[in-house]
């Protein structure tokens, strides 16, 4: 099992420095990736991704790389995107009446108007930088791995409290229709003569009302979902989150149901509780790739 949030980081040499790739992930519906890549690596950046998407599975994954102690890198000036910006900012101070001061200084330091000036990457420094990606993924994978492991005891323990409080219910049953019998008969007294009631009509109508009450599948299932919920931590698939959802979702349903049905003080309050484990459960899902 295996958290969404993690972190890892990777250096290699690079020439008289180095290269420096650090990954960050957290949680997301889907997968999300974004690349701040030195100028010279642009190309690279389809080849990070798909590394990335091969490991990530699902989360929001920042990767940053940096070339550290090099000498200064050599620049050019992207002429196209330097006049464009230049008559922009020309044009905007004649209509708005304001002196352009330092537009030169200004315009240099907007991204992308100054570009490496070296030659093509070399497939040694590509390889690197691919390397030191990999290391990175390496230690965000065991971050994640061990982040998982703390994440599935902790929902283990909530599925397991789940449980736990739905044997407690089962004492309270017995009560429970003695209490819906006693209630039905002051309801009937109080409108009726004792000597009018009809005993054997009566018990017929506990009966079907104690039916429509009826709790027992909904415990049934509601076992069935937690059993199944703690079966998914033995499988060998590197994706649960989805999966948990939907039997969260299930348990939910069953849960809200007995509660309705329960129609009794005790098992409201057991109810509640196995709510509180449930919100609890979904919180930590939310984190599962």
């Amino acid at each position: 099992m295996l958290s969404m949030t993690g972190y890892g980081k990777g250096e290699v040499d690079w020439g008289e420095g180095k290269l420096q790739v650090e990954i960050r992930s957290l949680n997301s519906k889907g997968l999300d990736i974004r690349c701040r890549l030195p100028q010279q690596l642009k190309e690279q950046e389809m080849h990070f991704r798909r590394q990335i998407r091969a490991v990530g599975l699902r989360g929001k994954f920042d990767l940053n790389v940096n070339i550290m102690g090099t000498q200064e890198e050599a620049h050019e000036i992207d002429q196209r995107q330097f006049r464009r910006y230049y008559e922009q900012i020309q044009g905007l101070g004649q209509e708005l009446g304001f002196e352009v001061e330092e537009t030169v200084s200004s315009i240099l330091r907007i991204p992308d108007v100054l570009v490496s000036a070296e030659e093509e990457l070399s497939e040694e420094k590509a390889r690197s930088a691919s390397g030191a990606l990999t290391l990175a993924l390496e230690k965000l994978d065991a971050f994640r791995e061990e982040e998982g492991r703390a994440t599935g005891l902790d929902l283990q323990q909530h599925v397991e409290h789940i449980l736990s409080l739905l044997q407690q219910v089962e004492p309270f049953e017995q009560e429970r229709h003695e209490q819906v019998r006693e209630r039905l008969w002051k309801q009937l007294s109080d409108r009726l003569d004792k000597g009018d009631i009809d005993t054997q009509r009566y018990e017929e109508e506990v009966l079907y009302y104690l039916d429509k009450l009826d709790i027992s599948e909904e415990k049934v299932r509601l076992q069935q979902h937690c059993k199944y919920f703690l079966e998914q931590f033995d499988s060998p698939e590197r994706e649960h989150g989805k999966k948990l959802n939907f039997i969260s979702q299930e348990m939910g349903r069953e849960i809200n149901t007995l509660g309705s049905k329960a129609q009794y003080f005790e098992i409201q309050q057991l109810v509640v509780q196995m709510k509180e484990s449930l919100e609890k459960i979904k919180e930590q899902v939310a984190n599962i790739v």
